[in-house]
């Protein structure tokens, strides 16, 4: 058994659930306590989340296979992890806290008019910690519970459908290839089909791509790079 890590955060345990080695004794513990059809109910989504989050003990070979498989439990139960805060030890990470990304608070009412911004202090937080010396990552504690209404459909969620720096990459070897932002697309499909981008994500990217490479040029090599802008 491995020691619960003290992180030094405040978490309030009431009527949460808490993602460490105590877990399933505390569903024991709980089971015994049963009296009601409700207790009943509850222990069953217990269960059923010990269940569906038993990746949550295992033991990663490093930080981006941890969060590459957190983030696809978070997607399936239709929700994002972001990354909050990271600590370093011994001069490299050693700890770093995942959130729901609607967890903490609006900063000020121009945040909360700004698109998108849907923040609702959600408690939702795992601690992943590096172990040395063997250079292997784990969760060791956390809270699975959510204070409001998971996504249906995260196909609309900005945050899943952001390009990673090798999807990027490929957009800009392909856009210098004049490649059609369409077939671009229709080439990162192929290589992982589950992902959540749209091709209007592919057409900003190329135009952004453009953009900044006409920013590099005088007037004139614009204008004559791109003929549509000619009246």
């Amino acid at each position: 058994m491995v020691d619960t890590v003290d992180t030094g955060d405040t978490v309030d345990t009431e009527e949460t659930v808490i993602i460490s080695n105590s877990f399933p004794r505390a569903l024991l513990m709980f089971i015994k306590t049963i009296r009601t059809l409700e207790d009943m109910v509850v222990m069953v989504d217990m269960v059923d989340m010990v269940v569906k989050h038993l990746p949550f003990w295992t033991v990663f070979n490093s930080l981006d296979e941890l969060k590459k498989r957190i983030q696809e439990i978070a997607n399936a139960d239709g929700f994002v992890i972001v990354t909050r805060r990271s600590k370093k030890i011994g001069g490299r990470t050693g700890r770093v806290w995942l959130e729901c990304d609607r967890g903490g608070e609006h900063q000020s009412t121009a945040t909360l008019r700004k698109a998108g911004s849907k923040k609702t202090g959600c408690p939702f937080y795992l601690l992943a910690v590096r172990n040395h010396p063997y250079e292997t990552w784990e969760i060791k504690d956390g809270t699975i519970e959510h204070n409001h209404e998971l996504c249906e459909d995260l196909s609309a969620h900005a945050f899943v459908r952001r390009f990673t720096p090798s999807e990027m990459k490929l957009i800009e070897q392909l856009t210098a290839q004049n490649m059609e932002p369409r077939k671009i697309f229709q080439t990162i499909r192929k290589q992982d089909p589950d992902r959540f981008h749209v091709q209007k994500d592919v057409q900003n990217v190329v135009a952004k791509i453009r953009a900044e490479q006409r920013q590099g040029l005088t007037p004139m090599q614009s204008l004559e790079n791109n003929p549509e802008q000619r009246s």
